[in-house]
């Protein structure tokens, strides 16, 4: 039995849907097939690894990286319940959301996240743990993100935990749709490095 990849409303998203082996002692799944991710994310090679345990009602994102930083992401569930929540930053679908209920006791839900699309999360449980294999590092000059309440969705809660720096993200009508943004990066850093020698920006200059 292999696994199944479901496609979410954002193009190049998708839920990964893998067979549970159960008997007595509990569960066993593969968490990971290189060769089937291959077959969604052509060039995609596992560059790190992350965990992060929060509290419930804890909210965190919307992130994302700028090119040439910019990554595919694999976000798996390993214990309690969180919405996860993507949001399109390319082009037509500009501004689109999507958004999956995760739960480790559902065969630890697995979301496959394409370049250009901003990821989130709102925890729904205590010790609500979320592991992610990215395809890039995280890199200070290309790290970025969205503003939750700036997005067109209805949050479950109105009053999460959430960090200084995810509550000070842009706005997402700040932002500039994912073709011209690449441009417009290109530029300043082309920029930056004829007169510096670096590539190192601020973020208010790539947002």
């Amino acid at each position: 039995m292999t696994m199944q990849w479901e496609p979410l409303a954002i193009p190049g998203c998708y839920v990964l849907h893998r067979p549970i082996f159960q008997d007595a002692r509990g569960a066993f799944c593969k968490l990971l097939d290189t060769d089937e991710v291959s077959g969604i994310f052509s060039d995609f090679q596992v560059k790190d690894a992350y965990t992060s345990t929060s509290h419930k009602n804890v909210l965190r994102g919307l992130h994302f990286q700028y090119p040439p930083e910019d990554h595919y992401k694999l976000v798996t569930i390993s214990a309690g319940q969180a919405l996860d929540v993507l949001v399109d930053l390319r082009g037509k679908n500009f501004g689109k959301v999507d958004c999956v209920k995760m739960d480790a006791q559902q065969a630890f839900t697995t979301i496959a996240i394409t370049k250009g699309v901003a990821h989130g999360f709102l925890s729904f449980s205590d010790r609500c743990t979320l592991n992610y294999l990215t395809s890039s590092s995280h890199s200070k000059v290309s790290d970025s993100g969205v503003n939750w309440q700036s997005i067109d969705f209805d949050w479950p809660s109105k009053n999460p935990i959430i960090s200084k720096r995810d509550m000070e993200l842009p706005a997402i009508s700040g932002l500039l749709p994912w073709p011209a943004v690449l441009n417009a990066k290109t530029n300043i850093i082309d920029t930056e490095n004829s007169h510096s020698g670096g590539s190192h920006l601020p973020q208010s200059d790539i947002r």
